[in-house]
């Protein structure tokens, strides 16, 4: 079963183009030959039904307009439209002044690149995995921005990013219900499409 998802999902490959790139919904990466990332020669995952499935949600959450980092909805409202939230590679990578502080906060790390890489090796072992580790990336950013001891200026920024943050978690809940068989009574409650916010 493609639980409800046409069998040609549209691929969404923008960020996450050279960090593990969605593959298609067949299962099968573009010209990959049954290579992996670095070459050597894996054997590839052919993905099962809900898989297929997660990999559309995954790509409709690249699409996110506070996701997608060509969105200016991606970018802070703030004076000169400073670049603050990139899912596609790990913050201690993006701002290296930041890992220690991070690190502290966040103790299981999660971006959208690392997430789509474990989907197409076959990695994770279930649609709840899949919510789960979707979760971490928009819970871990909400964290870390409601940490103690923000500057004035830093509590500027980190306000926008909690609210966008909470917003994601949300919105990515609510696409994982509507289209993975989950299995969790918690994640059937409240089980509302929320306002898309950042168009």
């Amino acid at each position: 079963s493609n639980y409800g998802m046409p069998t040609s999902v549209p691929v969404y490959e923008g960020h996450l183009h050279g960090h593990g790139s969605l593959q298609n919904a067949s299962g099968k990466g573009k010209g990959s030959k049954g290579k992996g990332l670095s070459g050597v020669g894996v054997v590839e995952h052919v993905k099962t039904g809900w898989e297929i499935a997660a990999t559309a949600v995954l790509n409709k959450i690249c699409r996110h307009p506070f996701v997608d980092i060509s969105s200016k909805s991606s970018q802070s409202s703030n004076k000169g439209t400073q670049l603050i939230a990139d899912f596609f590679r790990p913050v201690t990578e993006m701002w290296p002044h930041l890992a220690e502080d991070y690190r502290k906060v966040v103790t299981e790390p999660m971006d959208l690149s690392r997430l789509a890489l474990e989907l197409n090796q076959g990695l994770l072992l279930s649609p709840e995995d899949f919510y789960d580790k979707v979760s971490l990336v928009f819970n871990n950013l909400v964290k870390f921005n409601e940490r103690d001891g923000l500057t004035d200026h830093q509590k500027q920024f980190a306000h926008e990013m909690v609210i966008k943050g909470n917003h994601l978690a949300r919105w990515s809940k609510w696409m994982c219900l509507e289209n993975l068989p989950l299995k969790s009574a918690e994640l059937e409650q409240q089980h509302e499409k929320p306002e898309l916010m950042g168009e």
